[in-house]
């Protein structure tokens, strides 16, 4: 008896640890494959209501784990207080393009295929002008209906759980990012590329999304090269679109406007040489961001503490923050209308999707910092210090309660 109760209390200390488990792999069945990703919940007051979702696709070869041990994502959703959700991609499904790459190996350039996602990302080869490989990469494995999967078996755990969804992914995990918006892009909040791009073989069709977009390029990236192709071994590569073309296809499709604002970025002094251009293309919903920057390779991380001009979280964080709704701290969440204002961050003007009303701009404890009237559709904001504040607009009918970042 001693000893059944003995295994008893074992088991359900096991039972607790497992359940305790943060991030908890997790299992689904899609597209005939049992798929692997992560989960974590936000170590929050308020984790048991939960803002959104915070979907983290990896890179090529890369693991699930990656963003949990290189990129301190749940720092950033427990300050966000959201859900992670991080897939694992699949090996190269094709044996035709297994048996391509162990050929393109044999002369110099090894292509490993153990974590690909089927994001339209060509890979065409050539050696003086004869064409070594011209494959796409899990052609037949639809992982936009498997990261679709995996949001609607969440949902069903959190019935409530606000509709503030964003899709972040780091190098060919930012293709699958782009290629999951063509499909199912309405129902995100907005999109995050960390040297990513487009597949040359991206499928457009049925493609009516417009979303945000924060996108983080370095010129001289030497494994997604900004201009799309490069040689290696006397062997010239091409995978993916130019990143100027991807650009310019989003301020398009989001009606954004064409010339950006631009911004050198000096948020941190800054002596290894590493430049970043910021380029805004402003539109009152849908705006385009475009992080330029020189002298960065593939995998180099921005962080404040190693001495960079930027840090990527702190910009991450600021741009799920800019396009999260319903959060407010310390505030009623009246009934939205469409109202909008942009740039956000913004340095010192705000610019109104209304001509006039007022505005009651409150600090994350929810103090009351300015009290204003305003015209022609403008907001001056100079007199703030830098962080988050939360902005209640009233015009007329209209209300609508954001988060604005003070740079």
């Amino acid at each position: 008896m001693l000893k059944r109760i003995f295994l008893f209390a074992w088991w359900c200390s096991v039972f607790s640890l497992i359940q305790a488990q943060n991030p908890a792999k997790m299992t689904i069945q899609s597209g005939g494959h049992t798929r692997e990703y992560l989960l974590y919940t936000p170590e929050n007051q308020k984790n048991n209501h939960p803002a959104g979702l915070i979907i983290c696709l990896h890179g090529f070869n890369r693991t699930m784990e990656d963003f949990f041990n290189n990129y301190n994502i749940a720092g950033i959703a427990d300050l966000l207080n959201m859900i992670v959700l991080a897939p694992q991609a699949l090996p190269e499904q094709d044996q035709e393009v297994i048996k391509t790459a162990k050929n393109l190996k044999s002369l110099g350039y090894d292509i490993p295929l153990d974590a690909a996602w089927g994001c339209g990302l060509r890979v065409k080869a050539s050696l003086i002008g004869i064409t070594l490989m011209n494959e796409t990469l899990n052609k037949q494995v639809d992982d936009a209906a498997f990261i679709d999967a995996m949001i609607t078996a969440t949902l069903s755990n959190y019935p409530d759980l606000p509709s503030n969804r964003f899709i972040f992914g780091t190098s060919m995990g930012g293709f699958m990012s782009y290629q999951y918006a063509m499909k199912y892009g309405n129902s995100l909040s907005g999109l995050i590329s960390v040297c990513g791009s487009m597949g040359k073989a991206i499928d457009y069709a049925g493609n009516n999304t417009r979303l945000p977009i924060c996108d983080f390029h370095s010129t001289t990236d030497e494994v997604v090269p900004y201009s799309g192709s490069f040689s290696s071994s006397g062997i010239d590569i091409s995978i993916s679109q130019s990143k100027t073309s991807v650009i310019n296809y989003w301020v398009s499709n989001n009606l954004a406007t064409t010339a950006p604002i631009e911004e050198d970025i000096h948020y941190y002094p800054s002596a290894n040489g590493i430049t970043v251009k910021k380029l805004t293309h402003t539109h009152p919903r849908w705006e385009v961001i475009h992080y330029r920057i020189n002298g960065a390779g593939h995998s180099y991380y921005f962080k404040k503490e190693q001495g960079d001009c930027m840090d990527y979280n702190e910009e991450i964080y600021k741009f799920i923050a800019s396009h999260t709704t319903g959060t407010a701290t310390n505030l009623e969440n009246p009934e939205k209308e469409p109202v909008r204002l942009y740039p956000n961050p913004a340095t010192d003007i705000v610019y109104l999707s209304v001509q006039e009303g007022n505005v009651t701009i409150y600090d994350p404890n929810g103090m009351r910092v300015m009290t204003r009237t305003f015209q022609s559709g403008n907001l001056d904001i100079s007199s703030l210090k830098k962080g988050m504040y939360i902005i209640h607009i009233e015009s007329g009918q209209s209300r609508s309660t954001h988060k604005l970042i003070k740079l």
